[in-house]
């Protein structure tokens, strides 16, 4: 009897811990302040906007996602799995930037044994170009499924319009991008196996790298959660559209 009662208690329980999780939401932006789903990590590294359906990252220096995540982190947690995307549009100039979509869990090692680990799909602004990453921290060992440099993508420095999506199943994590926001989802890397300790945070983002010089500004048009979308999204194409929204 008592195995049945604890085996019971023991259900109760995993049951009220997975009824707990925050589940992943889409976000269009609409309104004029984040919306109550939202947290920010180092709010002091970038002002941030909400306007126009756009979420606006205005970065401070020192703000990096590579040895340390330094830069503003815009982000919701979760216990579960997720298949979000997010259509956005940087531009910056004479300067090294980031930006893009980071699974961060601050109570996981990593390799390093250094505490906080994540799996990153970084846009890295650089002084004539930009690339794409697929990263963990300080590393992306392509034996594991990283890549340091998407093949066929180096659009030049400036204005670049593109979408960005990351999966997690279990502990397996898969990304891919769209140039411009336009047509199928290319493919990054492989899949990725990080045991990452829930919490994950996981959201959008954007940095400079440099102490000084010059200029970064992001636009985050949506954020979508493939299981729970917002009906008025329509991902394809727009980070293009939004870019010629603003610069009319």
């Amino acid at each position: 009897m008592k195995r049945v009662i604890l085996g019971v208690l023991a259900g109760a329980l995993v049951l009220g811990f997975a009824a707990q999780a925050q589940a992943v939401n889409s976000d269009d932006f609409s309104g004029t302040d984040l919306d109550s789903m939202w947290q920010v990590m180092n709010s002091d590294k970038a002002t941030l906007t909400v306007a126009d359906g756009k979420l606006k990252f205005e970065p401070k220096h020192n703000s990096n996602v590579w040895g340390n995540l330094d830069a503003a982190f815009v982000y919701q947690e979760t216990n579960g799995d997720f298949d979000v995307s997010a259509n956005f549009l940087m531009d910056y100039g004479e300067v090294g930037v980031v930006s893009g979509i980071i699974a961060y869990s601050p109570t996981t090692k990593d390799h390093a044994n250094r505490d906080g680990q994540w799996v990153t799909l970084k846009l890295w602004g650089r002084a004539n170009d930009a690339v794409i990453q697929y990263q963990r921290r300080e590393n992306h060992n392509a034996a594991l499924g990283y890549l340091g440099e998407a093949p066929g993508y180096k659009p030049p420095a400036g204005e670049i319009p593109i979408a960005m999506r990351m999966t997690r199943t279990g502990n397996e994590y898969r990304a891919w991008y769209k140039n411009e926001g336009e047509g199928d989802w290319i493919a990054v890397g492989g899949t990725v196996d990080s045991a990452l300790a829930n919490p994950v945070r996981i959201g959008v983002y954007a940095g400079i790298d440099a102490a000084a010089g010059g200029n970064l500004t992001v636009w985050y048009d949506d954020f979508i959660e493939a299981s729970n979308p917002i009906a008025s999204v329509d991902p394809n194409g727009k980070a293009a559209a939004v870019w010629g929204e603003l610069k009319q």
